[in-house]
């Protein structure tokens, strides 16, 4: 018979000694003239509304079209299949990597780490694929149903526990009207992104490489050299994950995989922001993300830097719960919160290579971790979790420097060419 856990409410977390400089009421004005300034400079320098966005007409005249969208609940259907996938091995790694019992991680933060790890291990389980020569919707679907069985067979051991506390985490959230507002203005963003989400790929970037590289490896049925296209030499962490959608349907699931992690990442910055101040704090910090125009228009195509800054906010997170611990137990060379937060900066470092720079800030933030304590011990330990902290992140990162030595001679390949040798780059 399963032990009970008892849930520890989300106050009762650790968390930094963080306080609001100033009220949320004074969020409001400052962010509509933002909002303001930003439309407003956007629409002089590119035209972009020929209509104005809320106009009857415009609305009218497309209301016909609404029907359309059924014609995609395959598509849609096979994204929630992905997602069940993550959550459901990547809710099992993750009670390998932080343990049964971590204390630093909430029933939110379960959720949405256990997601983060899932989409990890499909991504570099389809480069392993890829190299074995089994790109095929069969081998996908064996893989998807494989996941899904497993999280089947520990669903009461590592799951229903876990669920049921999650679920009187959200039953404890209360929304003020303002919440109501800021929730309005993220679901209105998130459908516009949808509907965006669901025409056929035109961004250029897509079509020379995010999906570019996956459908010649599709071609090809494995994965191969690209040696007329240097943007296939990138870390493909996300594009991996497009494979296994273009494998199993088109273009559209592929969109609805890095819409989803969009949504991930809507939810990682909000069970953040209330942690550390409030619920008002985690859902203005969503409408300030989605405020930004790149980010719709990223999030609605098959890019790859909304998955990057999940990645990324993900390996943060991680290391921010493990800072906000106090030094002395359990905080040794090989902590479980600090082996997530590595895990994380590799897979965010395998979406592309400017977030390498994750590593260094990681390295900032446990030196400022070691030299802020107001009793300073043995500098010994601390430089034993940033080597820790730095074999593991280099080891999830490995397979592509791995993957381009192998197909280019260069492990950053197509940069630091005279550096690392191997192919060069025309300029």
């Amino acid at each position: 018979m399963a032990k009970k856990k008892n849930v520890k409410p989300a106050s009762d977390l650790p968390v930094p000694d963080i306080l609001p400089r100033f009220s949320f009421w004074l969020m409001l004005p400052l962010f509509a003239v933002w909002a303001l300034i930003v439309l407003i400079n956007y629409q002089q320098k590119t035209g972009f509304f020929s209509l104005f966005p809320l106009s009857p007409l415009l609305w009218l005249s497309h209301l016909s079209e609404a029907g359309r969208v059924f014609a995609y609940v395959p598509q849609l259907a096979y994204a929630v299949l992905f997602a069940a996938f993550s959550f459901a091995v990547g809710g099992i790694l993750l009670k390998v990597l932080a343990g049964a019992e971590n204390k630093d991680i909430g029933e939110l933060d379960w959720l949405f780490f256990s997601l983060g790890l899932g989409y990890g291990a499909l991504s570099l389980t389809m480069l392993g694929l890829g190299f074995l020569g089994l790109y095929n919707k069969y081998a996908v679907f064996s893989l998807l149903g494989a996941g899904l069985l497993a999280g089947a067979a520990r669903f009461r051991r590592d799951f229903y526990g876990r669920l049921k506390g999650l679920s009187l985490e959200l039953a404890q959230l209360r929304f003020t009207w303002f919440d109501r507002l800021l929730l309005f203005v993220i679901f209105m963003f998130v459908a516009l992104a949808f509907f965006w989400a669901l025409s056929p790929e035109i961004f250029f970037d897509s079509l020379v490489y995010h999906l570019g590289a996956p459908n010649y490896y599709i071609r090809e049925g494995r994965v191969a050299a690209m040696a007329y296209n240097i943007c296939s030499g990138f870390p493909l962490v996300v594009q991996m994950l497009y494979t296994a959608g273009l494998l199993v349907s088109d273009d559209v699931l592929a969109r609805l995989i890095h819409f989803s992690t969009g949504l991930f990442l809507l939810g990682t910055l909000f069970a953040a922001g209330r942690r550390y101040a409030s619920v008002t704090a985690g859902l203005l910090a969503c409408v300030i993300f989605l405020g930004i125009p790149m980010v719709i228009m990223n999030l609605a195509t098959t890019g790859m830097d909304v998955g990057s800054c999940w990645f990324t906010l993900l390996a943060a997170y991680s290391l921010l719960l493990f800072s906000a611990r106090d030094g002395g137990e359990g905080s040794g060379t090989w902590d479980r919160t600090l082996l997530l937060s590595a895990v994380f900066t590799g897979l965010a470092c395998g979406t592309k290579y400017q977030a390498l720079f994750t590593v260094i800030a990681g390295f900032g933030v446990l030196a400022y971790r070691h030299f802020s304590e107001p009793v300073r011990g043995d500098l010994r330990p601390a430089l034993k979790q940033a080597l820790f902290y730095g074999a593991v992140t280099g080891l999830v990162f490995a397979p592509w420097p791995l993957k381009n030595m192998l197909f280019h001679g260069n492990p950053l390949y197509p940069f630091f060419a005279k550096l690392f040798g191997g192919q060069q780059v025309d300029p």
